[in-house]
């Protein structure tokens, strides 16, 4: 199907938004032509539900993929690795609106029925190990997170390639759970040669490209390279506000991470003015419990808090000064901070 095709390329390319409402007409199609029962059906859908999921519009895109599943589950049964696959996409959803419990459930049924049926060396095996070696990283438990991972990317180096997509976000999981290890410049060095690839293979403003960018500004951050990652990150949120609209999930998080950046220069007032438009879309979006809510809520915390800390102590060294306001009393660096940026 030409249509099909044309959506499909439109997607790869990052162009999501032209892709849905081809898809929508591809799905009403066939719908259409050769009925509700045809398997063609379950692809398109599939489709489709990709492509909700890139725009951040994740209950339509649950809506969707639970309908497959269940079609899957009841027509072919609970082991066959289509059905097996819908699962995993599925459970993939759940995470993305803050239903980590559920997720976990479904991603760890899920894996043990594709090792069972499938086997340790197929794709779709190595696929869920990934995931779950992420779930791993999630909870904290990274040394068995890491370990996961480094078999799932020499599987996939020896399999696909080294320049593979699936190679690329293997070699990123792993630098994400080096970053949560403290290993910070090792991380370094992957997320750039993911970043690099993705910039040669998909472009600039791929919604992927955009994502490395956003890692690595934030190991940047980590390793004290701050205008590096004001920079990128200031990229980042620019590209996304353009491509994927200001009240998009992954918009809303570059915007609370920028503030978070710039709050560590000191400007707290325009630090906490981002992070509580992030915030407060984040709630009308997400929900008050969801993840990326919480997260954002937590780094507005943290800047009010080290403002204040800021500021008590730029009032402790004025009370001194003018209490000794001697020649040689050198004033500190969050002091000097202070009055610069603001």
């Amino acid at each position: 199907m030409l249509a099909r095709s044309l959506a499909k390329s439109l997607h790869s390319a990052g162009r999501a938004a032209e892709a849905e409402p081809l898809q929508v007409a591809v799905v009403a199609n066939v719908v259409e032509n050769l009925g509700r029962e045809h398997p063609l059906l379950w692809m398109v859908k599939s489709d489709l539900a990709v492509t909700l999921g890139y725009l951040g519009r994740y209950q339509e895109e649950e809506q969707l993929k639970r309908e497959i599943f269940d079609d899957l589950r009841a027509k072919l049964g609970g082991d066959d690795r289509f059905t097996l696959v819908a699962s995993g996409n599925l459970a993939s959803t759940l995470r993305a609106l803050g239903r980590c419990d559920e997720a976990d459930r479904l991603e760890e049924d899920t894996l043990v029925r594709q090792l069972r049926v499938l086997g340790m060396d197929h794709l779709d095996t190595n696929l869920a190990l990934g995931n779950f070696a992420c779930t791993l990283s999630r909870h904290r438990r990274f040394i068995e997170a890491e370990k996961m991972q480094r078999e799932v990317l020499n599987w996939r180096r020896k399999r696909l390639g080294v320049e593979h997509a699936d190679t690329m976000s293997a070699v990123e999981h792993l630098a994400e759970t080096f970053m949560m290890l403290d290993r910070c410049d090792e991380a370094k060095t992957m997320q750039e040669e993911v970043l690099g690839w993705r910039q040669r293979a998909l472009g600039e403003d791929h919604p992927d490209t955009i994502s490395s960018m956003v890692a690595l500004s934030w190991t940047f951050m980590e390793l004290g390279h701050v205008n590096q990652a004001w920079g990128m990150q200031q990229k980042a949120l620019d590209r996304r506000r353009r491509i994927l609209g200001p009240e998009h999930p992954d918009t809303i998080s570059s915007l609370s991470f920028l503030g978070r950046i710039i709050s560590c220069i000191g400007c707290f007032g325009e630090a906490e003015s981002l992070q509580r438009e992030a915030l407060d879309m984040s709630i009308r979006i997400l929900g008050p419990t969801h993840p990326d809510t919480l997260s954002c809520q937590k780094g507005l915390d943290w800047t009010v808090e080290r403002g204040r800390l800021i500021r008590e102590q730029i009032r402790a060294e004025l009370r001194a000064s003018t209490d000794d306001p001697g020649p040689h009393r050198t004033p500190s660096k969050a002091l000097l901070q202070y009055v610069l940026m603001n």
